[in-house]
């Protein structure tokens, strides 16, 4: 999957990733969560010790794994991933993890496009429902996925604890259609 997008910083390419993207999506996974500890449950020890070729190669989105980003002339400069449950009970749901996008390239509807890209691959494999979880305190990333279509279902107290600061995560879904309640 790959898609060019025009943006004001220039034409960019969206698509998943590849085995070759191993180091740039590490510096980028650490760099996301250096710069914001309370927005992931991985610190950045956790992920310098993750086999990056592999996850970058699973990216690709052919298995129960797609990884989404952004790359500006060689340099990845957003991302998400999304997993598609395995379990039997569950043939219905996907988990978005890790939206980002650097700094510099804020405000140009990146994670959105990102997020409902990620939505869409879901779809496309037949999920109708795709939750994903958000610190409390993040109002940018809650209105993104707001505008996204998700919406709040319910909060998970004391969720991380960072710099001895407990913090809530707000807990999103986004259905699809499929089964009836």
């Amino acid at each position: 999957m790959t898609e060019i997008i025009k943006t004001s910083g220039g034409l960019v390419t969206l698509r998943t990733t590849r085995r070759e993207d191993a180091e740039r999506l590490r510096a980028m996974r650490i760099e996301a969560l250096a710069l914001h500890p309370t927005a992931f449950s991985s610190s950045p020890e956790e992920a310098a010790t993750e086999d990056w070729a592999a996850r970058a190669a699973d990216g690709c989105g052919d298995g129960l794994t797609a990884i989404f980003v952004v790359d500006a002339a060689e340099e990845l400069v957003a991302m998400t991933g999304i997993l598609l449950s395995a379990k039997p009970k569950f043939p219905h749901s996907a988990f978005i993890w890790g939206v980002y996008t650097r700094p510099t390239w804020r405000g140009r509807g990146l994670s959105e496009r990102l997020v409902n890209t990620a939505v869409g691959w879901a779809a496309s494999k037949g999920r109708t429902i795709v939750r994903l979880g958000v610190c409390a305190q993040n109002a940018a990333a809650v209105r993104t996925y707001v505008r996204c279509g998700f919406r709040v279902y319910g909060v998970e107290r004391a969720s991380a604890v960072v710099d001895g600061m407990e913090y809530d995560e707000l807990l999103m879904d986004r259905r699809m259609g499929g089964v009836t309640r």
